[in-house]
């Protein structure tokens, strides 16, 4: 098979490869992985019986660069809309594409072209096209992906629960891996998401985060980015089944000045794999706290020394998952023969006077470094129904293929997942009422466009 090459918008395709147009020349460019653009030339000859057939293939061309122009300027539509260069190569059974920016036509007949052309029916041209610095794969492919409970994929749902205390039936976990073989091409490629509400009931889903860790944070023990403070020097240790390892701390404070009300002290271990990095800090409740003026915030603290800090926090009084805010984690080389103790501390304050109990169960980490999304669903999705997040075609959605919710927003960025890389993705769910069940099951469906940088 010969090369293909073509420019295509939806509804039209115009193909370099074959009559009226015949391709003379085209060597894809690479400038390396930190561009996000690449200018390159095509060659091409246009061959009609009349001049007036020969002005419209040539007017063709240059309708779809305005095209392009107009829609990476202004951004207006769906992606359906863009302008997109399609190239498979002699030998290779699919082809991929690459966005064009803009585009401008060059005459690139060498001599007497005022009358060469009109006489011969037959003009070579140089296209001159600004592309995105990458081929994406024509059609998506999922993900394996793999937890206790076994395996999922693009269109195989795998289940994760609502904590990661391997307690229960199946086994609760909150975590989806990815192994470094999984995720071809070159290039980092966004992350095609998908979370099915999974637990039979009439609660609505409206709040989801997502974290995903990469490389040496895959190595964290299964639950070592969320910390239990069942037993923390503050407070008392209460059995409750209904929370993550099957207790929560009662912590009790009178004062409205700042106060600290719990504190946990890192490992060795858990300091090498957080540090250098941004983190979202979630401190799950054992149930709603109810106040309407308690304030939080957590301190990186070594000693005395404060580190970093999340900034203060209003809180919701009938969230059960208090989301903190970001905190770096700095670097610290620490002596095996002393580790000198580095701790996160939770502080708290209010208005009123009165006695307030706040019952702890779990602070989670979700890296912001690699990645992290909160996604808010303003009518909630209930049972059985679809949190996507498709990035391929500019769509983030709730409800199924009878109805679609636009309600949804993203706090964060779009999830990009890297070749030949490890990744941890961790989830955390709200309902509308507030509650965050630990059993507050879902399945989740990962799927991408292959990128590369060259063909």
């Amino acid at each position: 098979m010969a090369h293909v090459l073509a420019i295509v918008r939806s509804g039209e395709t115009r193909t370099l490869t074959s009559a009226p147009y015949s391709l003379m020349t085209y060597v894809p460019r690479n400038i390396g992985e930190a561009a996000d653009e690449v200018e390159e030339q095509i060659t091409i000859e246009v061959s009609r019986t009349s001049i007036t057939d020969l002005q419209t293939d040539i007017q063709r061309l240059e309708r779809l660069f305005s095209h392009a122009d107009e829609y990476n300027q202004l951004q207006y539509g769906t992606k359906s809309w863009r302008v997109r260069l399609k190239f498979q190569p002699d030998g290779y059974a699919d082809a991929y594409y690459a966005d064009i920016v803009r585009g401008r036509i060059e005459i690139a007949t060498p001599t007497n072209w005022l009358n060469a052309p009109w006489a011969t029916k037959k003009m070579r041209l140089n296209l001159i096209i600004t592309r995105k610095n990458y081929w994406e794969a024509a059609s998506d492919g999922g993900i394996t992906i793999t937890n206790p409970n076994g395996t999922g994929d693009g269109t195989t749902g795998l289940r994760i629960d609502n904590c990661n205390d391997a307690g229960g039936s199946p086994a609760r976990c909150n975590y989806v891996d990815i192994a470094s073989t999984i995720v071809g091409g070159t290039l980092p490629a966004p992350l095609y998401f998908t979370l099915l509400t999974n637990k039979n009931d009439a609660k609505l889903v409206n709040k989801v985060w997502v974290g995903m860790y990469r490389e040496a944070n895959t190595g964290l023990a299964n639950s070592g980015w969320s910390l239990e403070l069942d037993d923390i020097s503050e407070g008392t240790k209460t059995a409750d089944a209904a929370c993550s390892g099957a207790y929560y701390r009662a912590l009790t404070w009178s004062a409205t000045v700042e106060t600290k009300i719990a504190t946990l002290t890192f490992t060795g271990a858990q300091w090498a794999l957080f540090s250098r990095q941004i983190w979202r800090l979630l401190l799950r409740l054992q149930a709603v706290h109810g106040y309407s003026d308690l304030w939080l915030k957590a301190r990186l603290k070594m000693g005395s020394i404060v580190l970093d800090e999340t900034p203060w926090v209003l809180t919701g009084a009938a969230d059960q998952i208090m989301d903190l805010g970001m905190m770096k984690i700095t670097p610290m080389y620490i002596s095996t023969g002393a580790e000198r103790p580095v701790s996160i501390e939770i502080y708290a304050k209010k208005t009123s006077a009165a006695a307030y109990a706040l019952n702890a169960d779990y602070l989670t980490f979700l890296p912001a470094t690699f990645g992290c999304a909160v996604y808010r669903i303003g009518s909630g999705v209930p049972y059985y129904l679809q949190l996507v997040d498709d990035p391929y075609n500019d769509r983030l959605y709730s409800g199924d293929s009878t109805g679609y919710g636009v309600d949804v927003t993203r706090l964060g960025g779009t999830l990009f997942v890297r070749p030949s890389t490890a990744h941890k993705l961790v989830f955390h769910v709200q309902c509308t009422d507030g509650t965050a069940e630990i059993d507050r099951n879902s399945l989740i469906y990962l799927r991408y466009y292959q990128r590369r940088i060259m063909l």
